[in-house]
């Protein structure tokens, strides 16, 4: 006989399950009012985006009382965004490199010689190349708010060609010539 039935405990008490009492678990901290600013402010910006949660819990939310920094990345996860790393641009497709190639042929046709117009010659294309350097930073260890349908958003992503302020090495090259140079032809009309 288990002890239970001997001391006439019951194992199972149905009032338990009958309804809801309200007390369970706790209660909550934040309304759907602050809920909702806290949401617009972390997802306002760029450079709130890429905030760090227990950054943005002591500077940006002195209007609030005191919550943790798990309360704020519980709160934006129910709103639907989760921490992630930023996109890039998208890759060209396979058509949008055929429109480029169509309007490469249309607007250089010179096969042979310049202006002979018999087709396009790829050793007189000028190809550019970017090569960004970014100098005593650690790359790739940042995050930022975003939703899955905001990858692409301009507030997240990022553009493969990095702006000025970083050190970059631009430069043009051509197929058929010989070291640095500049090859100019005359105007056309």
């Amino acid at each position: 006989m288990s002890k239970a039935e001997e001391t006439e405990l019951p194992i199972y008490d149905s009032y338990i399950w009958q309804k809801d009492h309200g007390n369970r678990g706790r209660l909550s901290v934040l309304t759907q009012e602050q809920k909702g600013e806290i949401v617009r402010r972390a997802t306002a910006d760029d450079v709130h985006r890429y905030t760090e949660s227990w950054q943005f819990v002591d500077e940006d939310l002195q209007w609030l009382p005191q919550i943790s920094r798990e309360l704020f990345e519980n709160v934006i996860y129910e709103a639907g965004y989760s921490r992630g790393k930023p996109g890039c641009k998208p890759e060209l497709t396979e058509w949008d490199k055929d429109r480029r190639f169509e309007w490469a042929k249309a607007h250089n046709p010179d096969k042979y010689d310049l202006y002979d117009n018999r087709g396009f010659n790829f050793r007189r294309a000028t190809y550019p190349d970017e090569t960004p350097a970014k100098t005593g930073a650690q790359r790739g260890t940042k995050g930022a708010q975003f939703r899955d349908e905001e990858e692409y958003h301009h507030d997240v992503k990022r553009n493969r060609t990095i702006k000025s302020s970083e050190t970059r090495f631009d430069g043009c090259f051509t197929y058929g010539f010989k070291g640095p140079c500049h090859v100019y032809s005359r105007e056309t009309k």
